[in-house]
C-alpha cells in the first residue's frame, strides 16, 4: 500500500520544498502533481515577505520560485547554492523569454519552466529533482 511506502525511520526526513509564491492556481497544481507523482514531498510555501525567516529556518532539496512574484530570487540564486550546495533551484515565469531562461540557467538554475505548466511535465522534472533526497532517505531506512 502507498501509506506503508511512505514511512520513515527516524534518521530520515521526507524531501522538502520551499515555495516562493503567491499563485493559488500553481498551488492547486503542485499538491495535484505531488499526489499523482507520490513524491512525498513536504511544502514549505512562502510569501517573499517572509523570505528571510524561510530561509534561515529550512535546509530544502528544491526551491521553486514564482518569478512573476518574485524576480529578485534569480540573483539570490547564488547565494541559495552557497548556503544549500545540494539544493535543486526551478524558476517557473509567464513567459517563455530566451533571454531569461538563459540568466536562469547561467545562474545554477536546475530547470526553468513557463506557464502554463503541463502537468505531466512539472511532475517529472520534480521526480527527477527529488532523486537524491529520496536516494538518502532510502540509505537512511537501510
Amino acid at each position: 500500500m502507498a501509506g506503508d511506502s511512505l514511512r520513515r525511520s527516524p534518521s530520515s526526513r521526507p524531501a522538502t520544498m520551499l515555495v516562493i509564491d503567491g499563485d493559488t492556481g500553481l498551488d492547486q497544481l503542485l499538491k495535484k502533481v505531488i499526489q499523482e507523482f507520490d513524491l512525498g514531498l513536504t511544502l514549505c510555501q512562502v510569501s517573499t515577505r517572509d523570505l528571510d525567516f524561510a530561509v534561515l529556518a529550512s535546509s530544502p532539496d528544491i526551491v521553486l520560485v514564482n518569478l512573476a512574484v518574485s524576480r529578485v530570487c534569480l540573483y539570490l540564486l547564488p547565494e541559495m547554492q552557497q548556503m544549500w550546495p545540494e539544493v535543486r533551484v526551478i524558476f517557473v515565469a509567464e513567459s517563455d523569454d530566451v533571454h531569461l531562461y538563459a540568466e536562469a540557467m547561467q545562474l545554477g538554475a536546475y530547470d526553468f519552466l513557463p506557464k502554463p505548466l503541463e502537468p505531466v511535465q512539472f511532475g517529472i522534472i520534480l521526480q527527477r529533482a527529488t532523486q537524491p533526497a529520496r536516494t538518502k532517505q532510502r540509505a537512511a531506512a537501510t
